[in-house]
């Protein structure tokens, strides 16, 4: 989905009467942009910086748990 040449696009199906590709190429252009707008309000307030790195204790107790566990024999 890219909106690079969508405008010439539009101007030369218009151009040769292609009423019915000018429709489907705008409608395809504004879903485009909707998805646009979509991504960029979901990546607000996102940062690519880690601003809270946990200790080695702190990794290991989360990733113990996915380790297999030995049968309670009671």
């Amino acid at each position: 989905m890219n909106l690079t040449n969508i405008e010439g696009l539009i101007s030369m199906a218009s151009d040769l009467g292609l009423s019915a590709v000018v429709e489907e190429l705008e409608d395809h252009g504004r879903r485009v942009s909707e998805y646009e707008q979509f991504v960029n309000d979901s990546r607000e307030g996102w940062s690519s910086r880690t601003t809270d790195v946990g200790t080695d204790t702190e990794l290991r107790t989360l990733f113990d748990r996915f380790l297999p566990q030995s049968p309670d024999i009671t």
